[in-house]
């Protein structure tokens, strides 16, 4: 989360300007941010295909099934999530110099961990 955070500060930070390259530059970090929240919530799929061979064992001896072990999961992993999403996004934040206002600051948060939970959820059908 540091390490992408100080990326997106070194490629987008420094233009605070009002002209169409500066608002372009804080367009493509909003951008990129909101990706690469997306983007690193694939490590959970990562760990559920390492689990797989255990909850196929559980669900066959009816212990619990998909949907229970997946909200307990989201839920045991929520905290960690939420926390390396705000790192991330209070750094890029900072770093790539958008509205210094409290409030638009705390929006951007508060979208980007909801964008965090988004990217986790799965699928419906």
């Amino acid at each position: 989360s540091i390490a992408m955070g100080l990326v997106v500060g070194a490629l987008y930070g420094g233009g605070r300007g009002h002209d169409q390259q500066s608002v372009s530059d804080r367009t493509g970090a909003i951008f990129f941010v909101l990706v690469n929240q997306s983007f690193s919530t694939i490590a959970s799929i990562r760990v559920f295909l390492e689990e797989r061979a255990v909850v196929d064992h559980e669900r066959r001896r009816r212990a619990y099934g998909v949907a229970p072990y997946f909200l307990a999961k989201t839920a045991a992993e929520l905290p960690a999530q939420t926390l390396c999403a705000l790192l991330f996004g209070v750094l890029a934040y900072r770093l790539a110099g958008l509205r210094r206002d409290p409030a638009a600051a705390a929006a951007h948060a508060a979208i980007l961990a909801l964008a965090t939970l988004v990217a986790e959820s799965p699928p419906t059908e």
